[in-house]
């Protein structure tokens, strides 16, 4: 059950729109920053994607005419994980799955994360070794 819905009542469709799952090692396309940040939503808002370029530091490999490469093999991991973590802002979905967030983040991108990750009340599924990310869970799970 998710915010009051049972699961099983959901056509794919709908459970798919009920969540955004951010994976460690992004499945980015060969396409500008905007387009791979874009890739969870059906609508494209350029003044929305453009603030979350700025917000997630994005700017200077933001270029409209520039791909990132497969998999953005043209850009860094940080870039890479900070473009997925930008999907975070682009849909409103009332589950999210982070698997790793903070692998390739430095220090700075790390903290504007849990930052976001504290203040948001959406329900989140966080697959992490990170204690400070951990110490933010309402419960901990160990496999």
């Amino acid at each position: 059950m998710i915010n009051g819905v049972e699961l099983k009542t959901l056509k794919v469709r709908e459970w798919r729109d009920c969540l955004i799952v951010v994976p460690q090692d992004a499945p980015l396309f060969d396409q500008s920053v905007s387009e791979n940040i874009n890739l969870p939503s059906k609508e494209y808002d350029k003044q929305k994607i453009d603030e979350i370029i700025k917000a997630m530091e994005l700017t200077e490999i933001a270029n409209e005419e520039v791909t990132i490469g497969e998999l953005g093999e043209r850009i860094s991991g940080g870039q890479r994980q900070r473009i997925c973590l930008g999907w975070l802002y682009v849909k409103d979905a009332p589950l999210i799955i982070l698997d790793e967030p903070t692998a390739n983040l430095d220090r700075e991108a790390k903290c504007k994360l849990l930052k976001y990750l504290t203040k948001n009340t959406t329900t989140k599924i966080i697959i992490t070794h990170d204690e400070e990310v951990l110490s933010l869970a309402d419960k901990v799970y160990n496999f």
